[in-house]
């Protein structure tokens, strides 16, 4: 009878072990998203990621970093990696119908946003329409979704960078006409590579969208609709929010 009832709290024990679900991410290195200061990572989504965590525990599910020693990968192949499930998942990805063919979404947005352009405090531009954009060079991220809602925009010259502040930095210079990117990452790559006293954005945004969740296709539906649930609440009692604000 004692042993049956050792085996049976055994079991009891690794059940959960045996069931749990272990989701592998990379992070994108691009502030306000991911970022490290003073070797600590930090950034709207780790933040996020850290919440959902804490929410999916009692379904054991968490969500890891897949190489700790190597945080960072650049966000093509991040894309590619999730696409064919070297990760699980992304927190931090704008939605388009082509990505949907490639990635399963968690329907609540992680987080909004605008995208928007940033230019010379002595550049009287401001956006007023496509046409307003006609033979500016402009400055973009490699690989982004504005980079290429950028580049298919008629009469625009394209400039990429492979990082925002790369990109400001050659706005700064004179080497581009403006810099295209949501307003989160620009004001905060703004400050932090201090050229707040040279440049600023338009005062009349581009567009207004999210970032979401995004997960391998093989990812199951229960595991789906726990982070579903997880972002639901997270959204709705504000967590979301005071991380957001964080950050701004």
């Amino acid at each position: 009878m004692k042993k049956n009832i050792v085996f049976g709290l055994l079991i009891f024990m690794v059940l959960p072990m045996l069931f749990s679900v272990e989701l592998t991410t990379y992070y994108q290195e691009s502030a306000p998203k991911y970022y490290t200061d003073g070797g600590v990572l930090k950034g709207i989504c780790l933040d996020i990621i850290t919440e959902l965590n804490k929410e999916l525990k009692s379904d054991n599910i968490s969500i890891t970093l897949k190489d700790s020693n190597n945080p960072f990968l650049p966000f093509k192949r991040i894309q590619e990696y999730l696409k064919v499930g070297k990760i699980d998942v992304f927190v931090g990805l704008a939605r388009s119908p082509a990505r949907e063919e490639l990635y399963t979404y968690i329907d609540t947005p992680a987080y909004g946003v605008v995208s928007t352009f940033s230019k010379l405090k002595s550049d009287s531009f401001n956006y007023t329409g496509l046409a307003s954009l006609s033979g500016k060079k402009i400055g973009y991220v490699d690989g982004s979704k504005t980079g290429k809602q950028i580049i298919a925009i008629d009469g625009v010259i394209g400039d990429p960078a492979p990082d925002l502040a790369t990109a400001l930095l050659k706005l700064s210079r004179g080497r581009t006409d403006l810099v295209f990117y949501h307003s989160l990452g620009l004001g905060f790559t703004t400050l932090q590579s201090s050229l707040d006293n040279v440049l600023d954005m338009t005062k009349n945004p581009f567009l207004e969208y999210a970032h979401y969740i995004a997960l391998n296709k093989s990812v199951s539906a229960d595991v789906v609709a726990s982070i579903e649930s997880a972002m639901e609440k997270l959204t709705y009692n504000g967590k979301i929010d005071g991380i957001m604000d964080r950050y701004r």
